[in-house]
C-alpha cells in the first residue's frame, strides 16, 4: 500500500485521484490486514461522507457492508 501510494505521488502534478483510486484497488486485494495502520489509525475508524443525508459512517461498517455485497455478488461464503 505504501509503495504504491508513494510512488505515485512521487510523480507529481494533479495525481491525487489516481494514488486514492489505486490505494483502493491495493486494500481491496490484501485487506485491512495488509495495510499498515498509519493510513486509517488516525481516522479513528470514522469517514464523514458528503452523500445527502448520510454523514460520518464507521469505517469498519463500510467494510463489512462492502464485504456482505461481495459475497453476494460473488456467491462467496468467507472472505
Amino acid at each position: 500500500m505504501t509503495k504504491v501510494i508513494s510512488e505515485i505521488v512521487a510523480m507529481g502534478m494533479d495525481n491525487d485521484c489516481t494514488a486514492a483510486t489505486a490505494g483502493s484497488i491495493v486494500g481491496a486485494i490484501v485487506g485491512k490486514k495488509g495495510i499498515e495502520p498509519h493510513w486509517y489509525k488516525s481516522f479513528n475508524n470514522i469517514v464523514d461522507s458528503y452523500l445527502l443525508e448520510v454523514g460520518e459512517m464507521k469505517i469498519d461498517d463500510v467494510l463489512n457492508r462492502f464485504t456482505a455485497q461481495a459475497k453476494n455478488i460473488y456467491g462467496i461464503t468467507e472472505i
